[in-house]
């Protein structure tokens, strides 16, 4: 395509554009289009196109990488489709396998894909990013297992840093991601032990965002805690996850004070606790470093969590470098910090006693 030297950007991301279109437009041909020939040249033709949108995932523009990223994903699209319904009638085709009919991709070409949708949601720009993690939501469980499962690890180390991410979609959209990936750990993965070691970390921050202002990135939190709940073998919270649609018991360790959102986060750091209580350096760990958020909602939330995970965990609650971050949270000019942190301390007022 000429216009992809060319040295205008909006010239070279329409034939971008064009290109990402092309890939998901080929599944829309009238049956009855094409031959068992021109099948192979239609597959070699989409291979040509994704190496375009490969080679220009680190183009300069940002409008031509988000649009790379997009057009990676259109992939997506072409593994779930037979393209049997498309060939003229013949008797021939009958007699051929099915998955002669099927649009698929080689190991390395697979391995060249992820890594490159790896590199676009730690993107600088958001909108890159979130293109980049949409994608990968849509091809994760389709590409080739012998190379997702190996890569599983590394994508898990570098996705976290979008859950914070300012834009809202982008947020939800790395949540969910996180809940696919727990439904691809299996025992049978080499890494499955270091993968849910991860899990434990980024679980703390899945659960705080069940509060975010954000109501799809709420509802993305709630499905994807309810993945890692079934990975993890939580009946429990899975139970505690389907009442959220009810009431929630307030039984004699929350009482009227805490409201029904308070209550549901509350009781899911209980089941983490009683569970895996040698977690609990994990979660403690991950909560103090969340009460430094710039963002007061996760902020007081995480002091308060702070707080219940204190009550399981009696060596951490005389460690000084947490007293010191619960009086700070204390002396917070936002009222909503204050607010939750004195809620906290009233979690904490039988360990003050005893």
């Amino acid at each position: 395509m000429p216009f992809l030297s060319k040295k205008l950007d909006s010239q070279k991301l329409v034939a971008i554009i064009f290109i990402a279109q092309f890939i998901s437009s080929s599944i829309t041909l009238k049956p009855g289009m094409i031959t068992l020939d021109s099948l192979s040249g239609l597959f070699d033709w989409i291979h040509s196109l994704i190496d375009i949108l490969l080679a220009n995932i680190s183009d300069k523009s940002p409008w031509i990488r988000k649009h790379c990223f997009k057009g990676i994903g259109n992939i997506s699209l072409l593994l779930k489709f037979s393209f049997k319904s498309l060939l003229i009638s013949d008797s021939n085709a009958e007699n051929i396998p099915d998955d002669k009919f099927s649009f698929s991709l080689e190991l390395e070409l697979t391995q060249t894909i992820l890594e490159g949708l790896f590199a676009g949601m730690e993107d600088t720009s958001e909108f890159c990013a979130r293109e980049a993690l949409f994608s990968l939501q849509r091809l994760i469980q389709l590409l080739d297992s012998r190379i997702v499962t190996p890569n599983l690890l590394s994508l898990m180390m570098r996705l976290p840093d979008n859950f914070e991410r300012s834009d809202p979609i982008t947020r939800m959209g790395a949540f969910n991601l996180l809940g696919k990936m727990a439904g691809l750990i299996t025992q049978e993965n080499e890494n499955c032990n270091r993968l849910i070691e991860s899990l434990h970390f980024h679980i703390i921050s899945l659960i705080l965002h069940i509060n975010d202002e954000n109501p799809a990135v709420k509802q993305s939190c709630i499905n994807s805690l309810n993945n890692l709940a079934t990975l993890l073998d939580l009946q429990q919270l899975k139970s505690l996850i389907d009442s959220l649609s009810g009431d929630i018991n307030k039984n004699q360790n929350f009482g009227s004070l805490f409201d029904k959102n308070e209550i549901f986060l509350l009781k899911t750091i209980e089941i983490l606790a009683e569970n895996f209580p040698g977690k609990l350096d994990k979660y403690v760990a991950s909560l103090y470093g969340f009460c430094s958020s710039p963002d007061d909602n996760i902020k007081a939330i995480a002091g308060l969590l702070l707080c219940q995970c204190l009550v399981f965990d009696k060596h951490a609650s005389v460690n000084e470098n947490i007293i010191y971050k619960l009086c700070q949270l204390m002396e917070e000019k936002s009222q909503q910090v204050k607010a939750k942190m004195i809620k906290g301390l009233l979690l904490l007022s039988p360990l003050v006693k005893s």
